[in-house]
């Protein structure tokens, strides 16, 4: 295992990028992290990175996606399932701090499925999705 993680850390040596704006070039930096883009490694060491992020999560079901995780809650109330996917939003975005991923707040969304045709949600006042 020591020798598959030391080919891992020797695929970026003395690698470098830079930022163009423009006709300004910017200092070149040296990677300590990441794959090339469009590498063949990049799709499974995202997937290894990101896989545990939905570790802690207590109430909800989950989907990871390459670019979009989906929670579910099942719940005998709205209530009971909004309060369910907070907590465990609230999990999650701790997470995604600690892997150095950024959520995007304003594209989360919910969508509730009921079989009770007398439930109406868009006159219930849903709750800001708290990121921390």
């Amino acid at each position: 295992m020591v020798d598959v993680a030391n080919r891992v850390l020797s695929y970026l040596p003395d690698c470098t990028q830079y930022v163009r704006l423009g006709n300004v070039v910017y200092d070149p930096i040296i990677l300590a992290k990441g794959v090339p883009q469009g590498s063949v490694l990049g799709p499974l060491m995202f997937s290894l990175y990101v896989n545990s992020i939905c570790d802690q999560l207590t109430y909800c079901s989950y989907h990871l996606y390459p670019d979009d995780t989906v929670l579910y809650s099942w719940a005998p109330s709205f209530e009971a399932a909004v309060s369910n996917l907070q907590m465990d939003f609230i999990s999650l975005s701790h997470s995604l701090i600690e892997a150095k991923l950024l959520l995007n707040g304003n594209k989360t969304k919910a969508v509730l499925f009921t079989p009770n045709r007398s439930v109406v949600f868009h006159s219930y006042q849903h709750p800001r999705w708290f990121c921390y």
